[in-house]
């Protein structure tokens, strides 16, 4: 049994995925008057996940589960069993669908899971910019240096080339090397 003791939101740009949280979990404590501590124990130990209650002021919890299923069982034919953790429905996945259920883990260094400045959608870590000067082509400094790159970017810029004023890969190329192209043509 449960019971709903409050609940905030927050509006934040929909360019930046996955931030809500940072910005609806100060309110939530406040109209409450709980306390981080008083979510844990609530929720029988670390609250659900990296981004259930996290807050401006919060830091991620390495302990925290980033799984979203319970195993139950697994096939040798490649289904698995799951339990959803948060609504106890069960599912027959396969493994792909399974891998594309469970999210990233949350950057150490800021607690954010989607689209911290410290690593990329690829879940590289991004270079320093000293480290940027030192090693990016110097046609693609100026890119580099406004929206970062990681030691996998340098080669995947190798794939894009200018045709007729807009920026394109070869097809085939992985969605990291999609997303430097589309940020390219932005600009």
């Amino acid at each position: 049994m449960a019971r709903i003791v409050g609940y905030a939101q927050a509006g934040v740009d929909p360019k930046i995925m996955g931030i809500g949280p940072v910005n609806s979990t100060p309110p939530f404590f406040f109209m409450t008057s709980w306390r981080y501590a008083t979510c844990q124990r609530a929720a029988g130990g670390p609250a659900g996940g990296p981004s259930a209650l996290l807050g401006a002021h919060l830091r991620y919890d390495s302990s925290m589960s980033d799984q979203r299923f319970d195993m139950l069982s697994s096939s040798e034919s490649g289904l698995t069993y799951v339990r959803e953790k948060r609504g106890g429905v069960m599912r027959v996945l396969t493994e792909s669908e399974l891998a594309d259920f469970n999210d990233p883990p949350p950057c150490p260094q800021c607690a954010e899971q989607f689209g911290c400045e410290h690593f990329n959608c690829a879940g590289e870590p991004m270079l320093a910019e000293d480290e940027v000067e030192s090693v990016a082509p110097p046609q693609w400094l100026a890119f580099a240096k406004a929206c970062g790159i990681s030691r996998e970017d340098l080669d995947r810029l190798k794939l894009i080339e200018e045709h007729e004023g807009e920026y394109r890969v070869a097809p085939g190329a992985d969605m990291r090397t999609q997303e430097i192209v589309l940020l390219l043509n932005e600009r």
